[in-house]
């Protein structure tokens, strides 16, 4: 209490010193001038000495230089002084606010003054800090700000500039920034439209801060009882939060991208448990009718046929990897596509068709010797060890491991038949199936790609990948070859690049050192901001969804990031801004893919770990068959006979 009066007694006399020199036009009524008087000696008391800083830091933040009622209200609550707001509104221009005008009409003449010469000669606040600021260190402090305006703008003295200084830096910091000085704008609506991006993006700050510190209460591994663990009752009001939103949609979606993958390798487990072999599972159970393509029709059948409790969709994304809407033989093992179609080549170009090897002189009499020595009977079978060895004196080299002959024994029991070649020449496989690696015709094509883009990235990104799935497939590679007009040998640049068969390109495969710099950056927004999508938010200082290399290498440079960022942003996707293409930005859709940017053959390995580890012990049958496959596929891969050497000498 004696704090309260002591106050009330120092403005009282703060009052009368003021009442001298505070006048005020239009007013009524005494109480009015009062009322008016205390809150002018409030405001410069809290603006140490400047009414143009009091009013900003109590009233108006915003710099509007007018409250309405509520607001004004709200805010004389914590005046150590009693002041009546339905009397600061008697008599006032427009009862609608509450002006500077109004309350102090010299200070408000001096910035209506100020914002008409910044406009005149800068054209804006924009230009007025870009003119100051003329060591680019991003903030201007009292004497640039004095010295500057003294120089370009004549009409003001030391003291006004020094009062205008106190009314942009109202935080008392010592410095303002091009975000302070946007009240200054003249036009009404340019201003309001500036000064509602800062209010968002200051929201949106504040919501990223709140959603981080949920999201790190919730990674604690702790009792519910711990100070620090999340309080059930405040998780709707966080969950809310459009960061979080944000986060979640993001891995839901990279979640999906996973299943995708997982549900591939149960179906391929799955095959391989029913059939021993994938291309023993295509003929015999998903194409029987030799279409050598399955649609989402065949595919649903089969999985109710076998019960199988699979996500279709995710396992469809999975198998249907150029999204053409089938599946062929290569897309669910292109190893062992790729040597049937190494084999099928051959035998055309020799004999004219795969079914001409059967009737070839070296073949029957392979045949033949095999009844003589009693260890076949059958005229129109024919083992598997035999036909590999009789290829083998034809001049056809197995590949290492090779499982050509398991391809087409159909029902795994060491023999082939006639019809299992007439099935391999209705067969038209892809051309990367059938021509061998050439690292030339992968040098053309790079001197071709890189004449329209010097860096790999931005080929891969605007060339190869553009559904930014990290997976380029034979028909998107061909799309890419005819855009760079490359009519060389495209299969085998295409198995160049892909070393392991595996149906697609990855941009790690691609280009190393492209693949390690987008995924450090993933990674560093991932711990920094939680995804990509929210970075390039927190990096958009501007707030109008464009990012430019300057707020990019800042962010990188402030938070530790030692990439190479001018690559980066040069390779996302460049854009043009309206002056002539001096004002390159990047925009969200050129970054958000790399939230859903993962290792398909990673995850893959993963998946395949995770089922080997979970899968029981195979019974004795499954296991003598599998040893069965494994020494007919060691047959294939030297020619020698094993599996027949093996076979009990009665047959």
């Amino acid at each position: 209490e004696d704090k309260e009066l002591k106050a009330r007694k120092a403005m009282d006399t703060r009052l009368k010193l003021l009442q001298q020199r505070f006048h005020f036009k239009g007013s009524k009524a005494k109480g009015s001038l009062d009322d008016r008087g205390r809150l002018y000696a409030v405001l410069e008391d809290r603006g140490s000495g400047s009414i143009l800083r009091g009013w900003r830091r109590e009233l108006d933040q915003d710099g509007a230089l007018e409250v309405g009622f509520l607001d004004l209200e709200k805010a004389l609550r914590n005046f150590p002084v009693q002041i009546d707001a339905l009397k600061l509104f008697q008599g006032v221009a427009e009862p609608q606010s509450f002006r500077l005008q109004d309350l102090a009409p010299e200070q408000a003449g001096l910035l209506s003054r100020f914002r008409e010469s910044v406009k005149t000669v800068f054209e804006g606040p924009a230009g007025m800090f870009h003119a100051l600021d003329t060591e680019q260190v991003g903030c201007i402090n009292r004497a640039v700000f004095a010295a500057g305006c003294q120089e370009r703008l004549p009409g003001f003295n030391d003291d006004e500039l020094d009062e205008l200084f106190n009314c942009i830096d109202f935080d008392d910091g010592g410095s303002v920034t091009p975000d302070e000085i946007v009240f200054l704008e003249l036009d009404p609506e340019t201003r309001d439209h500036e000064i509602f991006k800062l209010k968002m993006r200051a929201k949106f700050q504040r919501q990223r801060i709140l959603a981080f510190a949920h999201w790190d209460d919730g990674c604690r591994e702790v009792s519910t009882k711990h100070r620090r663990a999340q309080r059930g009752w405040l998780a709707e009001e966080f969950e809310t939060l459009p960061p979080l939103v944000c986060k979640k949609r993001v891995e839901k979606q990279r979640e999906f991208h996973k299943k995708t993958v997982f549900a591939r390798v149960a179906f391929l487990r799955h095959l391989r448990s029913q059939y021993q072999h994938e291309m023993r599972a295509w003929r015999r159970g998903l194409d029987v009718d030799c279409n050598f393509r399955l649609t989402k029709t065949a595919l649903r059948q089969y999985l109710r046929q076998h019960d199988l409790c699979l996500d279709f969709d995710a396992l469809w994304e999975g198998l249907d990897k150029d999204g053409d809407g089938t599946i062929t033989m290569e897309e669910i093992s292109a190893p062992c596509a790729k040597e049937m179609a190494r084999f099928r080549a051959w035998a055309q170009e020799q004999y004219g068709s795969c079914d001409a090897v059967w009737d070839l002189p070296e073949v029957v009499e392979m045949r033949e010797s095999q009844q003589k020595n009693g260890n076949w009977v059958s005229k129109k079978k024919m083992m598997c060890s035999a036909m590999a060895q009789a290829l083998k004196q034809l001049g056809f080299q197995f590949d290492v491991g090779g499982a050509l002959m398991t391809c087409l024994d159909l029902y795994g029991c060491g023999f082939l038949s006639l019809p299992d070649f007439w099935w391999l020449d209705a067969w038209q496989p892809p051309e990367w199936l059938v021509v061998p690696p050439n690292p030339s015709a992968l040098t053309d094509l790079m001197a071709r790609v890189q004449a329209l883009y010097p860096q790999p990235l931005q080929a891969w990104r605007a060339l190869l990948d553009k559904d930014s799935d990290n997976q380029v497939s034979w028909s998107e590679f061909q799309n890419a070859c005819r855009k760079v007009r490359f009519h060389g040998n495209r299969g085998a640049a295409w198995r160049e690049l892909d070393q392991d068969v595996s149906g697609t390109i990855t941009l790690r495969e691609w280009d190393p050192g492209s693949a390690e710099l987008l995924g450090s950056f993933k990674d560093w927004c991932e711990a920094h901001f939680g995804s990509v999508e929210l970075a390039f938010k927190a990096m958009d200082k501007t707030g109008i969804g464009t990012l430019t290399l300057s707020e990019m290498r800042s962010a990188c440079k402030r938070l530790k990031w030692d990439g190479d960022c001018r690559t980066l942003f040069t390779c996302l996707g460049v854009r043009e801004g309206k002056d002539g293409g001096k004002a390159k930005t990047l925009l969200l859709s050129d970054i958000a893919f790399i939230d859903q940017w993962m290792d398909a053959k990673e995850l893959e390995d993963e998946a395949w770990e995770e089922h080997r580890k979970s899968s029981p012990k195979a019974p004795a049958s499954r296991r003598i068959s599998r040893s069965a496959s494994k020494l007919t596929e060691a047959t294939l891969g030297d020619g020698t006979p094993l599996a027949a050497s093996a076979l009990p000498e009665s047959g």
